[in-house]
């Protein structure tokens, strides 16, 4: 699976993107006819994602077509809760 962003982001998120750091990634999903196009949305420090959050993941979902994707990836497992909206 890839993620598409811009160069600014690139710049944008040097800081963070370096080897060795655990980064939560924010995106959105569009579902195409090969597949489900994702695009970069911002990254932060996991450290600081843990500070806000349980064990939890939250996806907005806009269309039902992304659901057997996720559906997919979700299936390998953890220890946190799952929800959509």
């Amino acid at each position: 699976m890839s993620v598409w962003f811009f160069s600014e982001q690139l710049d944008r998120f040097d800081d963070v993107l370096t080897v060795g750091n655990s980064i939560v990634v924010e995106l959105e999903a569009d579902a195409q006819p090969d597949g489900v196009r994702l695009r970069l949305i911002n990254l932060h420090p996991i450290e600081r994602a843990l500070a806000k959050m349980a064990n939890k993941l939250v996806l907005h979902l806009t269309s039902k077509e992304c659901i057997p994707h996720l559906t997919k990836q979700l299936q390998r497992g953890g220890e946190g809760q799952v929800a959509s909206l």
